[in-house]
């Protein structure tokens, strides 16, 4: 009967605070009361403190509702861990009637969360000043899910907040992520909980990093899957999320829009990682240490996945256009290694070129790359990629690189290269001759003195160093060439022979090849002749030297003398010039010595050179006699 009675009288208290909206404050025994029986519940886990308790029922007929006030939350030592200034939640009705205090809800604002990675990846996660659990991630969802198993939490349906500043320590990458006006949403059945988390943070920009971070749990496992959303967040930040991520920490880049998904399995561990990342413009590759002149880029796509038993990372698609010039898409995957404290410091693995593309920037025109394929080992820090090997395909022509190197430090970038190609013809060579890497002296000479020809046997070398001038090597065999060894005079044609590189120094030997001499067209053989220059590098005008050796009908040679830059009937015109012999043949050799200005004169040659003459008829030499 009292029991009734007591139920009567509660009923219409409650009734009477539903129709004026009113909220009332519990008396302090009741209070202390409510407070023991959330810690009888909470025993072995940790335990509250309450300042004041508040009931209210609305109008609207929703159910009645409870306001924790100066909540003060312990762990199971009795350390207090948290300070929430109001904590706001629904009551089961029914249950309320039996003495039973069930929250259908709870949102509660203002909470600071603190979450600490250690060097060796173990987390702590506190609320306020101090640490409330730690461990790896297995153990803190454990701690999660360990909460809504039993307590008051395990009735409740909905879990909101709003207002949260969550502070993320991460002593693994040294950095230190802050966000405020936080949101989280929780939600629960009987058999999983899922959390949903978004924030705005810091991104070093003009602009915040839109994140939006999604749990589901397995309750009794240490089973769940993870999911994240982002746009406009730093690729380093990311990079500081996962192993899997870490090539990520030598890219300087917005990324504009972002998706990952993990999988913990039951032992807590990360058995699946997968997603897509899409960089902005306006990114680089920023090596570490800084020093190095970063290499920019306009924006790219990476689609992967991580196989944790492997250590394997594998990216389905890579998709980035460079400040070369054009978009580059491929395939391939990497094997992490080098631990470190559980993050690793190289990567070993394979790519290939899926599509053809034109680069530019580093060269002076497009260049287009058919397919490729590379075999590399990148050392994060200092940044250094070691190339196995690297082949490229541009129509019939194939050119492969092995044992190369590219290393940044804080003195800038330094580039050992070697590569060969089996034929590559002159417009592709000077294609693929970026001038911006190698010296430019020898290009410019190439490109301005041989205007065609194929290289067979190509070798090429590159050495530089920040500080240095780049060191060329380049040596081939050379076919159906066009070289203008010496300014004004004709070209050879048709040469056959081999054309090096070292350093400063460039040879041309002619193994076979003519001079077509004007303007009586005579072929002049020039087997033999070589054309040197020692110092390609030498100012205002370096010198060049040719050893000649020539073969042919004399008439024709004299026509070669007589032309620019010789000119050795300019002052004796008398004698007929060309027309000073008639039939023979010569076999002549020597010396030329000259410089190469812009407008080359007769006195910037000297020249020595003789020849045994054959057949020969002429009445100019001693006139009246033949």
């Amino acid at each position: 009967m009292v029991l009734a009675v007591l139920l009567f009288g509660l009923f219409m208290v409650l009734a009477s605070m539903s129709l004026t909206g009113r909220v009332v404050t519990l008396p302090d025994g009741l209070t202390e009361r409510i407070s023991t029986r959330i810690n009888d519940r909470l025993e072995g886990v940790g335990g509250v403190s309450l300042g004041r308790v508040e009931l209210g029922v609305t109008p609207e007929g929703r159910p009645p509702r409870l306001r924790l006030v100066n909540v003060g939350v312990r762990d199971q030592t009795g350390l207090e861990v948290a300070q929430l200034n109001a904590v706001e939640g629904g009551i089961k009705f029914w249950p309320l009637l039996k003495g039973k205090v069930e929250p259908s809800g709870f949102a509660l604002s203002g909470a600071q969360v603190t979450v600490r990675r250690r060097a060796n990846g173990e987390f702590d996660l506190s609320f306020g000043q101090a640490a409330g659990t730690s461990g790896g991630l297995g153990d803190i969802l454990d701690a999660i899910d360990g909460v809504f198993a039993t307590g008051p939490m395990s009735s409740a349906e909905l879990i909101e907040a709003n207002q949260l500043t969550i502070t993320l320590e991460d002593a693994r990458s040294g950095r230190l992520w802050q966000v405020t006006d936080g949101a989280l949403k929780l939600t629960q059945t009987e058999k999983v909980v899922d959390i949903t988390v978004s924030f705005d943070v810091f991104n070093q920009t003009e602009e915040l990093a839109e994140t939006v971070l999604g749990f589901r749990m397995a309750k009794g496992s240490s089973e769940a899957s993870l999911g994240a959303t982002f746009s406009n967040a730093r690729a380093a930040d990311i990079a500081a999320q996962s192993p899997a991520l870490a090539f990520l920490s030598v890219v300087d880049a917005p990324i504009s829009g972002g998706a990952l998904r993990a999988v913990i399995d039951a032992k807590g561990q990360t058995s699946e990682l997968a997603g897509m990342l899409a960089f902005g413009a306006g990114g680089a590759l920023s090596p570490t240490p800084p020093g190095a002149r970063p290499v920019r880029f306009e924006g790219g796509r990476v689609y992967m996945t991580y196989d944790t038993a492997q250590q394997r990372v594998d990216l389905a698609e890579i998709s980035l256009t460079t400040e070369w010039g054009g978009t580059v898409r491929g395939e391939g995957g990497s094997y992490l290694q080098g631990w470190v404290n559980g993050w690793p410091t190289s990567m070993v693995g394979q790519y290939r070129i899926t599509e053809p593309r034109r680069t530019r920037s580093w060269f002076t025109e497009p260049v287009r790359i058919d397919s490729g394929a590379l075999d590399m080992r990148l050392r994060l820090d200092p940044f250094t990629l070691e190339i196995g090997q690297l082949v490229l395909s541009q129509d019939d022509n194939t050119y492969s690189a092995k044992g190369g190197r590219i290393r940044a430090d804080s003195a800038g970038w330094s580039v050992a290269m070697d590569a060969h190609a089996d034929r590559i013809n002159r417009d592709h060579l000077l294609a693929l001759w970026p001038p911006r890497l190698a010296p430019p002296k020898p290009r410019a000479w190439v490109e301005k003195n041989i205007s065609v020809g194929t290289a067979t046997d190509a070798r090429f070398a590159l050495r530089s160093t920040p500080g240095e001038e780049p060191r060329l090597s380049l040596g081939t065999r050379v076919t159906g060439a066009t070289v203008h060894a010496v300014p004004k005079m004709p070209p050879i044609r048709n040469m056959s022979g081999y054309f090096s590189i070292e350093g400063d120094r460039l040879v041309a030997v002619a193994e076979s090849g003519q001079i077509e001499a004007p303007p009586s067209g005579h072929r002049i053989a020039v087997a033999g002749t070589s054309f040197t220059m020692p110092n390609l590098r030498q100012k205002p005008t370096p010198p060049a030297k040719v050893q000649l050796a020539v073969a042919g009908e004399v008439r024709g040679i004299l026509s070669v003398l007589d032309g620019e830059p010789f000119r050795i009937f300019k002052q004796s015109r008398s004698l007929g010039g060309p027309d000073l012999a008639r039939g023979g043949r010569a076999v002549g050799r020597g010396t030329l010595d000259l410089v190469l200005r812009p407008k080359l004169q007769f006195e910037d040659v000297k020249f020595d050179i003789s020849a045994d003459l054959t057949g020969l008829n002429s009445d100019k030499l001693v006139p009246g006699r033949c």
